[in-house]
């Protein structure tokens, strides 16, 4: 085990975190969840080094997902969404965070010192999807987690696409390496659903605010003629 694997077990799971406070919305204080929150931060971070110790990379990948999915069931009662709509943050996290990995595995090998620079890439990743979710699509983040039925399939079938390469390997450095175009590929169609999801979501508000103000100036034009007649 080295440093380096602990900076980005400690990295990872904080922006997971953060990331997942930005797209639901809390129930209870905040004192309150961060200190569940830190518990099960804390708990991830000694699996972790757990297999860091035994040098066992593949099986942490996996347990990982299984443990964060875990976690999004058990920590649905700190948090105001009903079920679905938090399975689709839960699923949406997930998806993130697996996006990330793949990025930070692939874009680490152009910096000095790699080992670490994959941390500061998961964080930067990161730092820019939670950016992005709170100045610009979090009104139609929102507005998508309310049409769960629609959309939840989405954000489950790319999760089960994702998780696939994963789950099916024997060993996982050895599948980044060989399904290299195919993840990518799929990071690509990843950003390109959730940004149809978002522009579509953001037309549809648009002709539901043009009707709105349609319907305000005929309401206001009957009233008028009422008036005068």
């Amino acid at each position: 085990m080295q440093l380096y694997d602990i900076l980005r077990s400690l990295v990872t799971n904080a922006m997971l975190i953060a990331l997942l406070f930005t797209l639901a919305r809390p129930k209870y204080r905040w004192r309150t969840l961060w200190t569940v929150l830190a518990a099960i931060v804390m708990l991830d971070f000694a699996l972790n080094i757990f297999f860091y110790l035994r040098n066992d990379y593949t099986t942490l990948a996996k347990l990982d997902i299984v443990f964060f999915i875990l976690m999004g069931v058990a920590t649905k009662s700190l948090f105001q969404e009903t079920i679905m709509p938090w399975l689709f943050n839960c699923f949406t996290v997930m998806n993130v965070y697996i996006v990330t990995v793949i990025l930070s595995y692939y874009l680490c090998g152009l910096f000095p010192h790699p080992y670490y620079a994959i941390t500061v890439l998961r964080a930067l990743l990161f730092a820019v999807a939670i950016a992005l979710f709170r100045k610009r699509l979090r009104p139609l983040y929102r507005q998508a987690a309310e049409h769960w039925s629609v959309y939840l399939f989405v954000a489950v079938g790319l999760f089960m696409n994702f998780t696939w390469y994963f789950i099916s390997e024997d060993d996982v450095e050895r599948m980044l390496r060989t399904e290299f175009v195919s993840l990518l590929l799929l990071v690509l169609l990843a950003v390109l659903v959730y940004l149809a999801i978002f522009l579509s979501l953001r037309k549809a508000l648009q002709e539901s605010a043009l009707r709105e103000e349609n319907l305000k100036m005929l309401s206001d034009r009957e009233l008028m003629r009422q008036r005068l007649t």
